[in-house]
């Protein structure tokens, strides 16, 4: 609204700006397809064997160079566990203006529209990367490419990978690198004193408390110059976001 946009301008002309640099990338599928041991393949280049189901959510931190001006990105990427039961809590943190990456297992008959489905409802127009992984167990064709891209047009890549063998993972990577850069959040300009709340927030809850009341949140927003209450729930959205 015409509030926020002319406190945005004011805000930046005062403190200056930056952009945030940030993104969060959303890694979904049922469990065992082996989303935990795609990312530790990504991450490190590592493969453990027998690894255990993640139960909730965890997060790991992607850093990159921008390709072009070779500023540090950070990208989080949350891996959340397959079983059924937990669901329930996607609708809580999807959100648009994020990447998602849908592992399905080759082994097995999967459903990837159920996937699929949730983001388009939750996600909006999000990218989305499809991987067919343990190709070493099954390398035949388990879906049509061709129906899911048609149907699904936020899609913007197929890969088929083997974290054991390493198979595919470097294509993979490379397209993961090309199109977490994309996401409006990497190159929007902050004001200087919202990247400075945004810094508040992490050290707050840094330590053994992962969250904050909205009183807290609140008084940080005001220690930092930004007392009206349409900008600090501009802000929450884009901290939800990333």
């Amino acid at each position: 609204g015409p509030e926020i946009t002319k406190n945005y301008y004011e805000t930046t002309e005062q403190y200056g700006f930056a952009p945030l640099s940030e993104g969060r990338i959303i890694v979904i599928g049922a469990g065992s397809s082996g989303k935990s041991s795609l990312i530790e393949k990504i991450q490190y280049g590592s493969f453990t064997k027998g690894r255990e189901q993640t139960n909730g959510i965890k997060i790991e931190h992607l850093h990159i160079q921008h390709p072009e001006d070779k500023r540090d990105l950070t990208f989080h990427i949350w891996d959340f566990g397959g079983q059924e039961i937990q669901h329930a809590v996607h609708k809580f943190f999807f959100t648009e203006g994020c990447l998602y990456i849908l592992v399905l297992d080759n082994r097995k008959e999967e459903e990837p529209e159920y996937w699929l489905q949730q983001i388009e409802s939750l996600g909006g127009k999000a990218p989305v990367l499809v991987v067919f992984n343990k190709q070493d167990e099954n390398a035949a064709e388990t879906a049509d490419r061709k129906f899911l891209k048609d149907k699904y047009p936020n899609i913007v890549g197929f890969h088929n990978t083997s974290c054991q063998t390493g198979f595919g993972i470097d294509d993979f990577k490379n397209k993961l690198e090309q199109e977490v850069v994309k996401l409006r959040t990497v190159d929007e300009q902050f004001p200087n004193n919202w990247l400075a709340i945004k810094k508040a927030i992490e050290e707050r809850t840094s330590g053994s408390q992962h969250y904050l009341t909205y009183e807290v949140y609140q008084e940080i927003c005001k220690q930092n110059s930004a007392e009206k209450e349409e900008t600090q729930k501009l802000l929450l959205k884009y901290f939800n976001t990333i």
